[in-house]
């Protein structure tokens, strides 16, 4: 049977791109994205809940939950 030129070969006997990659939950994406835009907004938490869509309070509950809040 002959291989559509189409599909890309794939080498059992190599590891896949998934396993050389750190996976991790959807939370820690979340806060590493949520870190990424307060650091563009110099912290600003008014602007950064702006650019998140988020309302300011549940962006503050957030960083209080992932330990980044400060007063």
């Amino acid at each position: 049977m002959a291989v559509p030129t189409s599909m890309p070969y794939v080498d059992e006997t190599q590891p896949s791109a998934a396993s050389q990659v750190d996976l991790v939950s959807l939370d820690e994406i979340r806060r590493r994205h949520v870190t990424l835009v307060l650091e563009h907004c110099n912290g600003n938490r008014t602007n950064a809940a702006k650019i998140l869509h988020l309302d300011r309070k549940t962006l503050y509950r957030k960083l209080v939950r992932w330990g980044l809040a400060t007063k």
